[in-house]
């Protein structure tokens, strides 16, 4: 899963399985499980996890609903974090591109102040 660790998926998968009453587990597009939420057999129910139509892994539960509950949430959760990941990005990139120019005019400012301020010969 890209940029999201073990107890942050935990967290968000906790209280869905709380209120399925069973066990989640969420596995990487390699097969390797990143988490286990949840009491209870497994079950072999599955469902892929995608986030913009790209897979990124899979969630097993007990029942084929529960795993389309949880995939679509974390699929839903997921995405929604890239696009704000994003969003964050563009505007920190405009905020650096703002200070340049203000650091530049400030600089031009400050010469032409200098210049100003030379006894003319």
């Amino acid at each position: 899963m890209p940029q999201t660790d073990a107890a942050e998926i935990a967290r968000l998968l906790g209280p869905f399985a709380e209120a399925v009453g069973g066990a989640l587990a969420v596995f990487g597009v390699d097969g390797s499980e990143i988490v286990s939420v949840g009491d209870g057999p497994l079950g072999d129910a599955s469902a892929p996890v995608a986030v913009r139509a790209v897979p990124i892994g899979t969630v097993r539960a007990s029942t084929q609903a529960t795993a389309r509950g949880a995939a679509r949430l974390l699929s839903e959760v997921l995405g929604r974090r890239r696009a704000l990941e994003g969003e964050l990005e563009s505007m920190a990139t405009e905020l650096l591109d703002r200070y340049e120019e203000v650091t530049l005019l400030h600089g031009l400012a400050r010469a032409r102040l200098r210049l100003r301020d030379q006894p003319h010969v």
